[in-house]
């Protein structure tokens, strides 16, 4: 049988490229889309361990809860239970966060091929990605994992117990430790994408950049918010909402983190440092 052969209705021009990281956002999302699904099913499978601890540990207080409620443990035993709990989950969470930056590691180089408009072959530049990121990944989310222990540690304590070491300047230092842990770890992870820089350097550039796009960032991690739908008591479908945060949302999110890092290297890196990926993947107007 003899098939009519499709062609384009026009042919496609330069200037049907973004122009603009919003732009380019919004063009992947209606023609590569299928691609983000794929990794966000790859985030997911390393995900996994990760969702599966955070559910046993809720079970754990519940549990303890419960036998509180029922009158066969005492407050003072519930309370300090529950205090030992949250902090193994949180110690736990430091080796599963980097885990599941294995997966980070290759979706963020597959993204940034994305961005770039380049080809994709998914098995082998995921490879190529875990190789190349995984260091600086692996050291970021630790120092995210550890900076969320402090947090909570001296948080809850503060909510469980009364002692001058639960004091307001102790709580302060580890909010703003966890706040630039969550910033300078982020554009370690960019950076990493585009610079061959040492330990020492990509962190100053990362520390550097917190401070001059402080707010900007802060407003531009929102993006994250979908993430508070856990918070939500559900009678059934928790673990569906699990995925699909995983599966869809995610990898949006990492888009949208790699487009605006990208936009923020093009301003004060690239533009006069290396040409060749001044707003690569992006039309430029003559």
């Amino acid at each position: 049988m003899l098939y009519k052969k499709k062609t384009a209705s026009q042919d496609f021009e330069k200037t049907q490229l973004p122009s603009t990281r919003l732009q380019s956002i919004k063009d992947i999302l209606i023609n590569r889309f299928f691609t983000l699904i794929k990794l966000g099913v790859v985030l997911w499978f390393f995900g996994l361990p990760l969702m599966i601890h955070l559910l046993l540990s809720n079970i754990t207080i519940y549990e303890i809860n419960l036998a509180y409620g029922l009158g066969n443990i005492s407050q003072a035993y519930a309370t300090d239970q529950i205090f030992k709990t949250y902090n193994t989950t949180n110690l736990i969470l430091i080796p599963l966060l980097m885990w599941f930056g294995i997966g980070l590691s290759g979706a963020m180089h597959l993204i940034k091929l994305l961005v770039w408009q380049d080809p994709i072959f998914f098995i082998h530049d995921f490879k190529q990605g875990v190789k190349s990121n995984i260091l600086y990944v692996s050291i970021s989310l630790c120092f995210i994992g550890v900076s969320h222990f402090l947090l909570n540690y001296v948080i809850r304590g503060s909510y469980y117990f009364s002692d001058d070491v639960w004091s307001s300047p102790s709580i302060v230092s580890v909010i703003v430790l966890f706040v630039f842990s969550l910033l300078i770890s982020y554009f370690v992870m960019t950076q990493n994408l585009l610079y061959q820089l040492p330990l020492r350097g990509i962190y100053k550039n990362g520390f550097m950049m917190s401070l001059r796009f402080f707010i900007q960032t802060l407003v531009v991690m929102l993006v994250f918010t979908p993430w508070l739908l856990l918070f939500i008591p559900y009678d059934f479908g928790f673990i569906l909402v699990f995925i699909f945060l995983f599966i869809v949302i995610l990898p949006i999110e990492i888009l949208v983190l790699v487009e605006y890092a990208f936009y923020i290297f093009d301003i004060v890196i690239n533009q006069k440092h290396y040409p060749s990926i001044y707003r690569k993947g992006l039309w430029h107007h003559e």
